[in-house]
């Protein structure tokens, strides 16, 4: 027992040693960008309420409420009856806990563990929909990015566009093979080591379900396209608000790269790594104040996200009775 008193204090400890590594890192980064002169907050200060400012405020809605659109259609295709309340409370809770509690593991987990408590036995099935949900998002965010920078390069010819366009490029053929992977029958060799653990066994067995059911892998796939337009458009009505127009070809090319840093979990909420993307990447195209619209977007998210928590004091409603999953007597 109090070996296990003494892992558990252990964890918490070096759980709270990265985070205060990362706001450190954060603050650091963000800290040079001001004394730079690359971020000024006096400029969101100065911004006005207004229709730009507001449109900002609906496509972070967009952002937040399409992706758990898509969850419920991945759900909803290995037949996990969930209401639609309790989708949508449990996918606002999942916000609120990883603005609040970074190191929950992120809002898959958070997920996970609402749902399976309310689906209970269906865990490997929900887990699926989890791993899958985020693939088709990254892999959504790419081609939105790849469409947007083959129409910037087409209207300027710039070389700065091509480099752009090949990072795209080599993360969209990495992330697509992934998902690919993940679908496809496995060889008997990687089969035989996926069989040693049962948890595994199910949840490739409930991935591989979705082989071949290519109108649910596309309406996936275009709420994603959807989603992180809901982003770009958000960033491109920032820079509207802050005084310093871009096109929304533009914004579209570039913000799918910044969100991409956002999702890597160096910072929280990618605080002071995506400003520092979005700086150098803007004024590549020769934007400017691309790390304060970050910054501004970036608030509006944390406000909406604080404002799910409202979930989070709701009880999630019981379990509902529950169908036999697709594939499976």
């Amino acid at each position: 027992m109090a070996e296990k008193s003494a892992v558990r204090a252990h964890g918490a400890l070096r759980r709270g040693a990265v985070l205060a590594a990362k706001l450190a890192l954060a603050a650091g980064l963000v800290a040079w960008l001001w004394r730079s002169g690359r971020l000024d907050f006096h400029e969101i200060a100065r911004i006005h309420v207004g229709y730009a400012l507001l449109g900002v405020v609906a496509g972070q809605a967009v952002v937040l409420l399409v992706p758990i659109l898509r969850w419920s259609f991945l759900l909803k295709a290995r037949e996990i009856e969930l209401t639609a309340r309790q989708i949508v409370q449990i996918g606002l809770i999942s916000y609120f806990a990883v603005l609040i509690l970074p190191a929950t593991g992120g809002q898959e987990a958070v997920r996970l563990y609402y749902a399976s408590r309310v689906s209970p036995g269906r865990g490997p099935d929900i887990l699926a929909t989890l791993v899958l949900d985020r693939f088709i998002g990254l892999v959504g965010l790419c081609v939105l990015a790849l469409t947007s920078g083959v129409l910037l390069l087409i209207h300027t010819g710039s070389p700065v566009v091509i480099h752009i366009l090949y990072l795209v490029v080599a993360l969209l053929v990495v992330l697509g093979g992934i998902t690919v992977f993940l679908l496809r029958a496995k060889p008997k060799s990687l089969r035989g080591l996926i069989e040693r653990s049962a948890a595994m066994t199910a949840l490739f067995r409930s991935l591989e379900a979705f082989r071949g059911r290519w109108s649910v892998l596309v309406t996936a796939l275009t709420l994603s396209c959807v989603a992180h337009f809901g982003s770009c458009a958000s960033m491109y009505l920032g820079f509207l608000a802050i005084g310093a127009p871009v096109s929304l070809v533009e914004a579209c090319a570039i913000t799918p790269l910044v969100t991409l840093t956002s999702s890597v979990p160096i910072t929280p909420l990618g605080l002071g790594v995506a400003d520092v993307v979005a700086e150098k990447l803007f004024s590549m195209v020769g934007a400017l104040h691309g790390a304060a619209v970050t910054m501004l977007v970036r608030a509006v998210t944390a406000i909406a996200c604080l404002a799910c928590g409202i979930a989070y004091l709701v009880p999630v409603p019981e379990s509902v009775t529950e169908k036999n999953p697709v594939g499976e007597d």
